[in-house]
């Protein structure tokens, strides 16, 4: 069993089984990304509002409140105005996420990037897109919270506002618009994690930036596998890699997909120190957790 923190995930959508599984498999910090209005199996028929998303800020804290004793791990948020849908009057949302901030157990701003999918038919174009995230970039910044940016899995064609064509590698085409965004606002891209990498856009992040990368395993319609996730780590090293499980409950996912990653590290011949760094040391430093590290076992 190999000791690490999930840096991104949905994980109070889970069934109490699945949380207890976690925990047995090694698991002992989670970031749950929180804002997100399509995680239950739920349809909306009107376009949520401030109260819907505090709402969606406020369970999963609850979850994370009770976990030490619950669970025997420890869990932590990131809060934010989410890609999924539009969401009507987000400026009062930002206003009111510093209160939010004095709680310890939040700590970072996020998931949010541009992202031409939404659901429920609540389609939000791309320039007001941006406007949100500029507006969260700003109000984490002025904060010193790390932000954690979405990036589009290319799971479907469709057409952004507008009837304009997607690119074919709808990733990067959102990915550099976001940077930009970034950018304009002065966020230091050390405190950005670009997550739902693949291999393109890992090697860019990890080569054109000074942000983190964020790779995601588990969920099937990201078609990374745990041997993916090993040889992306062997060909690029440790450092600047958070891992994540992106878990959610609406979809079909491995549950074990990140701690399966961690032993494929194993057979890959990975270092026991370079695994301990990239499931533990990067989110535990990266989101100033303060979690004790892990000591190293034995090499095999």
């Amino acid at each position: 069993m190999i000791p690490y923190i999930d840096s991104h995930s949905h994980m109070h959508s889970l069934p109490w089984d699945a949380w207890e599984l976690l925990g047995m498999c090694g698991m002992q910090g989670a970031v749950i990304s929180a804002g997100s209005p399509y995680l239950s199996r739920s349809v909306r028929s009107e376009v949520p509002g401030p109260t819907e998303i505090e709402e969606l800020w406020r369970q999963p804290l609850q979850v994370a409140c009770a976990a030490p004793q619950e669970l025997l791990y420890r869990l932590y948020v990131s809060i934010g105005v989410s890609h999924a849908t539009r969401v009507r009057d987000w400026e009062r949302l930002l206003e009111r996420m510093p209160e939010y901030f004095r709680d310890p157990l939040v700590v970072a701003v996020g998931e949010m990037g541009l992202d031409p999918f939404q659901v429920w038919g609540m389609a939000w174009c791309l320039e007001e897109q941006e406007e949100v995230l500029q507006g969260q970039l700003q109000v984490a910044k002025a904060h010193g919270k790390p932000f954690i940016l979405h990036t589009p899995s290319p799971k479907k064609r469709s057409a952004v506002g507008g009837g304009r064509a997607l690119p074919a590698d709808v990733k990067r085409f959102c990915l550099e618009r976001d940077l930009r965004v970034v950018e304009s606002v002065g966020f230091p891209q050390d405190r950005l994690v670009v997550d739902h990498c693949d291999a393109a856009t890992l090697e860019f992040v990890l080569k054109e930036t000074s942000a983190y990368a964020g790779i995601s395993v588990g969920l099937a319609m990201r078609e990374i596998g745990s041997q993916d996730v090993a040889e992306m780590v062997a060909r690029h090293g440790p450092d600047r890699i958070l891992l994540n499980s992106d878990l959610v409950a609406y979809t079909s996912y491995d549950l074990l997909g990140l701690p399966g990653s961690l032993r494929a590290m194993r057979r890959l011949g990975l270092s026991l120190t370079h695994i301990r760094q990239v499931a533990f040391e990067n989110a535990n430093a990266f989101y100033g957790l303060g979690l004790a590290v892990p000591p190293i076992a034995d090499e095999l």
